[in-house]
């Protein structure tokens, strides 16, 4: 399960509670362990509140033991979800990038595992300090969701996560880093559901 989809889910549990609301933000998002989907799996969430629209949100794969006792949910997934009446206005873009190259997009490089589906890059530049991407909003063959997860999993696919050395020479060559944690997640408006959407990635 992407932990983008992880993100969503949290998100869609919170608005449960307060459907009249919008997710202004989401805090400290940490994925506690992988989840692979072989077959059918039993998802839940608990939800409680913090009061001030902030809700604390876990989210449970059940975990089926040899023996039946020893079976249960368990956390895959928290956060913070923060609703509000309205979304607050946005910043400003961030500046282009300084020295940007076109650069092949990752899944004809087989940088990224991604099938077909998730394959939402359009076009994607880079220099040694960040990327400029053009993403398709178009949810496709994924669930759209509370948030458009497909559209959040494809922000991080600008990122070069087999070649982070490229912007943080600190970085050793030979290590592949992907997102386990989000520190915050603010959101200022609808979420785009056709088009294009520029996504712009700095270290």
């Amino acid at each position: 399960l992407p932990m983008m989809s992880m993100v969503d889910r949290l998100a869609a549990a919170a608005l449960s509670l307060a459907p009249d609301k919008v997710v202004r933000a989401l805090e400290d998002v940490a994925v506690k362990r992988w989840l692979p989907l072989p077959e059918a799996t039993r998802l839940e969430t608990e939800t409680h509140s913090l009061g001030d629209d902030r809700y604390a949100v876990s989210l449970l794969a059940w975990r089926q033991a040899a023996r039946q006792e020893l079976s249960r949910f368990e956390q895959i997934a928290t956060a913070t979800v923060c609703l509000a009446d309205g979304y607050g206005d946005p910043p400003a873009p961030l500046p282009a990038l300084a020295a940007e190259h076109q650069t092949e997009l990752p899944y004809t490089t087989g940088a990224l595992f991604h099938g077909p589906a998730f394959h939402k890059l359009r076009s994607l530049r880079r220099d040694g300090s960040g990327a400029s991407a053009v993403l398709d909003a178009a949810p496709g063959q994924v669930p759209l969701g509370a948030l458009n997860q497909l559209l959040l999993d494809a922000a991080t696919h600008a990122i070069p996560h087999d070649d982070l050395h490229s912007w943080c020479a600190d970085i050793g060559s030979d290590l592949v880093a992907y997102p386990y944690r989000i520190s915050s997640l603010e959101l200022f408006g609808e979420t785009p559901i056709a088009g294009g959407v520029r996504c712009e990635v700095r270290f």
